[in-house]
């Protein structure tokens, strides 16, 4: 469990490093993030077309994602200390779930599959489910 949980989390450290060493930190004040949802949501995906002409039309919002870029960047680079740290991995699914909602709705790219291995190997699902559900009842009480 523990090696699949760091084969999902190094994945997001491999995206966020090769967004680094091709754009450098220029990435993340030049508007590429904009430009690509502006692009993105204008192809045609499995819903329709993507909401990224939101983007355009509220400033606000644009410089919502444009802030939101290298702080989902950062927690990308940080996803294996997710195995280690527990409030840290609750801080990361945060924002992390947020990034793949918001990829989604603007970009048309689902992540579902993604929210399934997270939900599975990131999180204590025994205990959620523990707290949710009625402790079963044996026939010897």
């Amino acid at each position: 469990m523990m090696a699949i949980g760091l084969l999902l989390a190094v994945t997001y450290t491999f995206v966020a490093a090769r967004r680094l060493a091709e754009g450098g930190l220029e990435v993340f004040t030049n508007g590429t993030i904009i430009h690509m949802i502006a692009l993105r949501s204008f192809e045609p995906g499995p819903s329709g077309t993507g909401y990224g002409y939101v983007v355009l039309e509220y400033p606000w919002l644009a410089l919502i994602i444009q802030v939101g870029f290298p702080i989902v960047t950062i927690f990308e680079l940080l996803s294996p200390l997710c195995l280690f740290y527990r409030r840290f991995r609750w801080a990361w699914i945060l924002i992390i779930s947020a990034f793949h909602v918001a990829t989604g709705l603007f970009m048309q790219i689902w992540s579902t599959a993604n929210f399934f291995l997270i939900l599975v190997f990131l999180t204590d699902i025994d205990r959620l489910l523990a707290a949710w559900l009625p402790y079963p009842v044996s026939e010897n009480n």
